[in-house]
């Protein structure tokens, strides 16, 4: 695929990026772009409709032969390539190893969220309305920067833009300083 192709083909997939007189984003080559977004999306429901996408017979020749070197890819994340009933392949696979527990802390509860995102695998979403501790902010910028599908969503408003973290900061948060967002 071309760069502008394979924009159009990961926003199908939940990603927003856009392709520029510039190239792709960050000036990544293909190979780095289509990387980059793999390992994002990787461990996500989409990523099944992405692979599935790969080898629709609709839209590629040979998807037997495409199957086959897929298959032999992702299985070592944990996924199964089949061809359903109506020749049409479906990606299975990615239960969880250990069955999902829900905890409530009452105590050391910052100890017990960095453990958590130090602990994760594949993805760390996090919804909350104001985000200001520098620890984990930076446990979570480490998981980012190690491959990890991070993402964070906080109110817009002015609590966050007085004393919210920043993150769009590149490397870890200033420990001991007080930091506003613009």
């Amino acid at each position: 695929m071309t760069g502008a192709e394979l924009i159009v083909f990961f926003n199908e997939f939940g990603c927003s990026d856009k392709y520029t007189r510039s190239g792709l984003p960050n000036n990544w080559s293909r190979r780095e772009y289509t990387d980059h977004r793999l390992k994002e999306l990787n461990g996500s429901p989409e990523f099944k409709k992405l692979i599935e996408a790969l080898i629709d017979s609709r839209k590629v020749e040979a998807p037997d032969s495409i199957s086959l070197k897929i298959a032999e890819l992702i299985k070592h994340d944990g996924y199964l390539l089949k061809k359903n009933e109506l020749e049409i392949y479906k990606v299975e696979g990615t239960q969880p190893e250990d069955p999902i527990s829900i905890e409530a802390h009452f105590e050391e509860i910052k100890e017990n969220i960095i453990n958590s995102i130090e602990n994760a695998r594949f993805t760390i979403w996090i919804a909350v309305a104001w985000f200001t501790d520098k620890d984990i902010g930076n446990a979570l910028w480490r998981k980012h920067k190690a491959g990890v599908n991070v993402r964070v969503v906080v109110n817009d408003d002015e609590n966050t833009n007085k004393y919210g973290l920043k993150f769009n900061t590149q490397g870890e948060l200033p420990q001991n300083t007080s930091q506003q967002v613009s």
